[in-house]
């Protein structure tokens, strides 16, 4: 097993830096817009638990309304 070792110019690295520079700076842009999104999405978990408990609170109430109106009516037996 021979030991060969590959040297580098100065161009190839500072091309090879440059290179894993842009990747990182694209790494960094994706997660940004993953940061984003799930920002995004909490927020309307959150709006869409509000329409939903709120909707919970009608239903009850025509429910309720709805028993009323049933125990109102004049059994026709």
């Amino acid at each position: 097993m021979s030991n060969v070792v590959e040297f580098k110019t100065p161009a190839q690295l500072r091309a090879e830096l440059t290179e894993r520079e842009r990747e990182l700076g694209e790494a960094r842009a994706k997660l940004s817009q993953i940061k984003a999104v799930n920002e995004m999405l909490k927020l309307q978990i959150c709006d869409l638990t509000d329409q939903i408990a709120e909707m919970a609170k009608q239903l009850a109430i025509i429910l309720d309304n709805l028993a009323k109106l049933a125990n109102k009516l004049p059994d026709l037996d």
